[in-house]
């Protein structure tokens, strides 16, 4: 199953690139959905592009298109009101408010969305990640293109604000991206609990051209940002042309302008050899295709803010990948790229200049030069600086997160008669040990009701009751569960033992999960659903066989049981004249006699192993105790390592069953020795043994002694691989945890949902 990712940003799918790619990327792998803004007309047509190129993502747009729509007006008014307050009395109320009016909009959709992980862009959203992440305990996001304190003044009031929503939510990040290096120290230095994440502001190989372009007389120089304004160090290249003039230099300016931002750079130009040419704005795609056109880039970054002097903008990374010579101020940050990246083009100090002039006096009347800034340029895109490799990294670091994120308490019940784990017998008590391993290992906190002789790595409660069945016992054990779990309340209480012991919990809205290993009781399923708090109550059965008994009265899913495929030693391959072998107890429902017909008709040896229960006795001494021999040979109950030993040398595991067997774990061992097996058409033998691929289904004995002299034939190679990728605790454990992390989801969402009811009869 994917999982569900939602991107969330305060503005414009085309204002910010960067979300457009990580959509890219994040759809490969994930169920993808968009909560963006639409606040400028001319913008919408650009994001309609962007949404037609994903047509697998979900986008929902929030349009504050006019000032005047009734939302729009209504969270602004809210926003001026509370700065007012905050001016007039220094009391900060709703501070996210006061950052972002779409704040509460924003958080009122993304409570309606049901995810994993949520990332979000631009500080506003900031605050939206973090509630809406432990609201549905998912894994919160945010990428920090900028370092957003330093965008303002030091000691103006958007600064402190800003530095207070940060103080309040940054801790609480699961993932926290920065781009470029400078601008992850400074978060670093402030939230040492913090790792910040450099993902860089590189764009997709294919976006851009690097078709050799005809030299021409003219120096042909590039910028271009979402606004072409006084304060992005644009004056400063043009008069340094004027410093020469004798020098064709044409400049190419893409972004909104405005007629007085125009003719106030016109009139900078003396010269008729110089020429400026406004591009406007035009979609991104459209610009890097563009980009190869020119000669170089200008990176003219005045460091006029400390976010200017430590942010790295995407134009840099924009003229490398479309193979142009750089021509950068000597902010922090463009210093420091620079010196990582040498050799793709020149710095220049900001108050000099002459420098400038000098720079592009070289380049016009030496191309060699400019030719191997850009021959190195092109070099560095081919190989690092590009999104693919960016992607790889960013889709890593999800799914690490991911796999760490909120911790859960889990607490786990199994029958009281049988220690987890078990000594011999005992499929649902190994099945528990592997899960509480797992899930320990996971980082999860744990707590198992079980027999007191169990030996787990988690808090262990002795059941008081020392009996499944008896009425004293059970009651013992659901007042013992019940209290428990009072004092210390759990994320999930999931049950491997009855059914009973939840009755007490059954009303909350604390999420249970009972777990069917065997038949189901269908009139116990009918009472507790009946009982239960509504969405609070789930079930699994350990095959589909069991679940299609449970899903006609309640949510239920199927997850199979698994092994530790580490424990088990591969046999590739083994003699012809290997043994057969039937291993589990020995009664008349798993077909120990016809697994001895089988070997007396084929005269291949046979081993015998497993327990004789009491009601097993009589059926032993007449069924299988007169036809032991040196062919047939019964070695009673094994431990794990006989076990183990014995699969690995046998040729075929036998499962001749008269019962419908809910899952049959001794198959699943006999694979991850590399072991096939030959299992009749009953109870969950056909979902676990693919023919011809680990095993056989047979429809009786003389068709399982047909398929016999098959069995040979499969590679046991793949016997073993096809157990890993379906039954091995790696996989069995993810699943469950997956269906624990939904059910507190759900939780949190019918507490909000209540609540919400609550306010509404008020």
């Amino acid at each position: 199953m994917r999982q569900k990712l939602l991107l969330i940003t305060t503005t414009h799918l085309a204002k910010n690139p960067r979300l457009v790619k990580e959509i890219s990327a994040f759809k490969a792998v994930y169920d993808v959905e968009v909560i963006y803004f639409q606040t400028r007309p001319e913008y919408v047509n650009f994001d309609k592009r962007i949404i037609r190129e994903h047509p697998e993502v979900v986008f929902r747009p929030i349009d504050w298109r006019h000032k005047y729509y009734p939302a729009r007006f209504f969270y602004t008014l809210l926003q001026k009101i509370v700065k007012l307050v905050y001016r007039l009395t220094k009391l900060c109320i709703l501070p996210e408010q006061q950052l972002f009016p779409g704040y509460l909009p924003l958080l009122k959709q993304c409570y309606r969305s049901d995810f994993h992980l949520v990332h979000g862009h631009n500080p506003g959203s900031l605050a939206v990640v973090v509630r809406a992440a432990k609201q549905q305990g998912a894994y919160a996001g945010f990428d920090a293109e900028d370092f957003h304190r330093g965008e303002y003044p030091g000691n103006s009031p958007d600064a402190i604000l800003v530095s207070r929503i940060e103080d309040q939510y940054i801790p609480h990040l699961d993932l926290f991206l920065t781009a470029s290096p400078l601008i992850a120290r400074r978060y670093r230095d402030l939230y040492p609990g913090q790792v910040p994440t450099v993902i860089n502001n590189v764009f997709p190989a294919a976006q851009f051209n690097h078709r050799e372009q005809p030299e021409e007389e003219a120096l042909k120089l590039v910028w271009f940002s979402q606004v072409v304004g006084m304060d992005r160090g644009l004056d400063a290249i043009f008069q340094a042309l004027n410093y020469v003039p004798d020098i064709p230099v044409t400049c190419y300016v893409y972004g909104e302008y405005t007629d007085a931002i125009k003719n106030h750079f016109l009139r900078t130009l003396s010269s008729p050899h110089h020429q400026l040419v406004f591009m406007g704005l035009v979609d991104n795609n459209v610009l890097n295709q563009s980009l190869s056109r020119y000669d170089a880039g200008i990176a003219a970054e005045t460091g006029h803010t400390e976010n200017r002097r430590v942010c790295l903008t995407n134009k840099i990374f924009a003229y490398v990948q479309a193979g142009l010579a750089v021509l950068a101020s000597d902010t922090p940050a463009q210093q420091d790229f620079l010196e990582r990246y040498p050799g793709i083009g020149e710095m220049y100090h900001r108050d000099h200049i002459d420098e400038i002039a000098a720079i592009l006096k070289r380049w016009y009347t030496n191309r060699d030069i400019l030719r191997q800034y850009q021959q190195q340029a092109r070099l560095l895109a081919a190989g690092s600086l590009n999104w693919e490799e960016e992607a790889k990294r960013l889709l890593q670091l999800s799914g690490e997160g991911l796999r760490r994120k909120r911790k859960l308490h889990i607490v786990l019940t199994v029958d009281p008669e049988i220690p987890v784990p078990p000594l011999l017998y005992g499929g649902i008590e190994r099945m528990v040990y592997l899960l509480v391993n797992g899930l320990v290992s996971r980082g999860h906190q744990v707590t198992v009701f079980a027999n007191p002789l169990s030996d787990l790595p988690c808090q262990l409660v002795s059941w008081k009751g020392h009996k499944s069945r008896p009425l004293i016992d059970t009651l013992h054990n659901m007042l013992q569960l019940t209290g428990v779990i009072t004092k210390v309340p759990a994320d999930v209480v999931h049950s491997f033992s009855r059914l009973a012991y939840l009755t007490f919990l059954l009303p909350r809205a604390l999420p249970k999960l009972m777990s069917y290993q065997r038949e189901p009781t269908q009139s116990q399923i009918r009472k507790a659903v009946l009982i239960a708090r509504k969405n609070s109550l789930c079930f699994t059965g350990c095959s589909r066989y069991i679940t299609r008994q449970i899903t006609q009265l309640a949510p239920a899913h199927t997850i199979y049981n698994a092994v530790n495929s580490d424990y088990y030693t591969f046999k590739e391959t083994v003699p012809t004249d290997a043994p057969l072998i039937f291993l589990g107890r020995i009664e008349s429902i798993k077909g120990t006699h016809l697994a001895i017909e089988l070997a007396i008709r084929t005269g291949k040896r046979l081993w015998i192993a497993g327990n004789i229960p009491p009601e097993g006795i009589s059926y032993f001494a007449q069924e299988v105790k007169p036809y032991l021999n040196e062919q047939i040979e019964y070695l009673g109950p094994v431990n794990d390592t006989q076990k183990n030993t014995l699969l690995g040398q046998a040729l075929a595991l036998l499962m001749p069953i008269q019962w419908d067997e809910p899952f049959g774990i001794v198959m699943i061992e006999a694979m991850a020795c590399g072991t096939p097996v030959l299992g009749f058409n009953r109870g969950a033998v056909p979902e676990i043994v693919e023919p011809g691929i680990n095993g056989y289904v047979c429809s009786d004995l003389d068709d399982m002694e047909y398929k016999l002299a098959e069995v040979a034939t499969i590679d046991r190679k793949i016997v073993r691989e096809s157990m890993v990728q379906q039954f091995s605790a790696d996989v069995i454990v993810a699943q469950y945890l997956e269906l624990y992390e939904e059910m507190a989801r759900n939780k949190v969402k019918d507490e909000v949902e209540d609540k919400t009811e609550v306010k509404v009869k008020r």
